[in-house]
């Protein structure tokens, strides 16, 4: 696995969108995007799983995955994208 570094410049072309497969089934989903140069400003471990609408909705996770926290400005709000 590749180190990354905080403050550390990378180029993008795709961000992660948070999205549902179906009604039950919330999923992470990559977004295309214009070529970007961002900073990295953290390390994230997100989830995908399902949601059981039963008595509340209750969040199970079937998988897990590491994700960078970046910014391309500091005055700009910040997204994740796929280690």
């Amino acid at each position: 696995m590749t180190e990354f570094v905080f403050g550390q410049r990378l180029t993008t072309r795709v961000k992660l969108k948070r999205g549902h497969t179906n009604h039950s089934n919330k999923a992470w989903v990559e977004v295309p995007i214009l070529e970007k140069n961002v900073r990295v400003i953290g390390i994230r471990t997100l989830s995908n799983g399902n949601v059981d609408y039963g008595e509340g909705a209750i969040y199970e996770p079937t998988e897990f995955f590491k994700a960078l926290l970046v910014v391309e400005k500091m005055s700009s709000n910040p997204f994740y994208i796929k280690i």
